[in-house]
């Protein structure tokens, strides 16, 4: 199979004018489907998880290590999340970094070093750079995420000093979501009100201009499916 490509299209222009207007947006269809489909099996089958956390700062840990671990120590920690996630800013989910700098990490399988060197590919940074308006893109960082039931990523601006994010992006490589599990896309107003939420669906990218208020509604509890995503930012040098 040739490299990841974006999949044809024509409306490039009308996803600028709704970008320039509110600031987010959805580009369905953004890959060719076979590109998204060997990407989610991918993400599905053979990604070597860590479980990443934020609680008294952000920690990490190979999902295995967690798995081995006392159900009484993994209980202890659920119970702390828990309480604290009533009153700050909390998370909890599955990453795998791909790329801090454009350049993929050692050790990524062969299909996520062509989704890391077709994310920073000309084709990509100009449709970027074309949809936000912004001739600053110089390439993306990234990293695969999933999120499980009670999985959860509180609310955040994604504005961080020295990390020069333009957009966030979300590459959504999930099937057959249903709004009622959780995990939504939501963007909150000044007013503190939830504006607008977003089903994952497969194969749309979401962006979102940076800062912006967001967050990842928590996964309900019965669900079984992974929420599966590809997502970092664009930035500039």
């Amino acid at each position: 199979m040739s490299a990841i490509a974006l999949a044809p299209r024509t409306d490039t222009d009308a996803l600028a004018a709704r970008f320039a207007r509110t600031g987010r947006l959805q580009i369905p269809n953004i890959l060719r489907e076979a590109d998204a489909v060997r990407l989610q099996e991918v993400l599905a089958r053979r990604t070597p998880w860590n479980l990443f956390i934020i609680h008294d700062g952000p920690k990490g840990m190979p999902l295995v290590h967690w798995q081995n671990m006392p159900a009484g120590e993994r209980k202890f920690i659920d119970d702390q999340m828990a309480v604290a996630a009533r009153d700050r800013f909390e998370a909890r989910f599955l990453q795998w970094p791909l790329t801090e700098t454009g350049d993929p990490f050692p050790g990524l399988v062969p299909e996520l070093n062509d989704l890391v060197a077709f994310l920073n590919s000309e084709p990509f940074l100009s449709f970027m750079r074309a949809v936000t308006g912004s001739a600053r893109i110089a390439f993306a960082d990234a990293q695969a995420t999933c999120y499980r039931a009670n999985d959860y990523l509180h609310r955040h601006s994604d504005e961080v000093p020295g990390k020069n994010r333009i957009a966030a992006y979300v590459l959504n490589l999930t099937r057959r979501w249903q709004p009622e599990w959780g995990g939504l896309l939501n963007f909150v107003g000044k007013d503190g009100q939830v504006e607008e939420a977003w089903v994952p669906s497969f194969n749309t990218l979401n962006m979102l201009r940076v800062p912006q208020d967001h967050f990842v509604g928590a996964v309900a509890g019965f669900v079984e499916a992974p929420r599966l995503a590809v997502t970092g930012w664009l930035r500039h040098r």
